[in-house]
């Protein structure tokens, strides 16, 4: 074992002793040849520390900047949380909106199909209607033909007064005959209206 070169003083290095000298230079050498040893030995160890501590900064300035980039985005979504709160509730109108236009839609399809039903019974009491009316020209046109329509006929068999009135009304009945036939009376005629 080495003792401590503690021993070393000013009068040993101005008048080394060889004894004294060569055991302090061999314990220095000693120290040396230890050092470089450990030291090559801690040199890989060393340089993967410095490695380690390069990735270390490099992964530290990478999370300065990560968290940079996620408070931008915290600032940039805090700022456009009204926006979305806008878009949010125009969504929820715009939904409501179309649940009442369904139901509307709803509704408009119901009263289509009362409306087609009145339509089909209209049309059905339309076509009675008409054969009802063909049947009443036609018995019109029977009674019109057994009615006498010469004026000199009249006043044979009826006073002058009422064979007038007679054929007044025999005028009549024809210009309803003609008006019935010629037109879909929507507009009154004048004989229409004199009826």
């Amino acid at each position: 074992m080495l003792q401590c070169l503690a021993d070393i003083t000013l009068r040993g290095l101005l008048k080394p002793q060889g004894d004294r000298t060569q055991f302090f230079l061999s314990a220095i050498l000693h120290f040396c040849l230890h050092n470089d040893l450990k030291m090559n030995e801690l040199r890989p160890i060393r340089e993967e520390l410095t490695l380690l501590d390069e990735q270390r900064r490099g992964l530290e300035d990478k999370i300065s900047q990560l968290n940079a980039e996620i408070a931008e985005y915290n600032d940039a979504r805090e700022s456009e949380l009204p926006l979305v709160q806008e878009v949010d509730g125009k969504v929820k109108e715009l939904r409501q909106k179309i649940t009442d236009l369904n139901n509307h839609q709803m509704s408009l399809r119901a009263s289509y199909r009362k409306l087609k039903e009145r339509s089909s019974e209209m049309d059905g009491e339309i076509s009675r209607a008409e054969f009802d009316l063909v049947q009443s020209v036609q018995e019109n046109a029977n009674l019109c033909s057994k009615i006498v329509q010469s004026p000199d006929k009249l006043q044979v068999y009826f006073p002058s007064d009422m064979g007038d009135k007679l054929i007044s009304q025999g005028k009549l009945l024809k210009g309803l005959n003609s008006c019935m036939e010629g037109s879909d009376c929507r507009k009154p005629c004048r004989p229409c209206k004199a009826w």
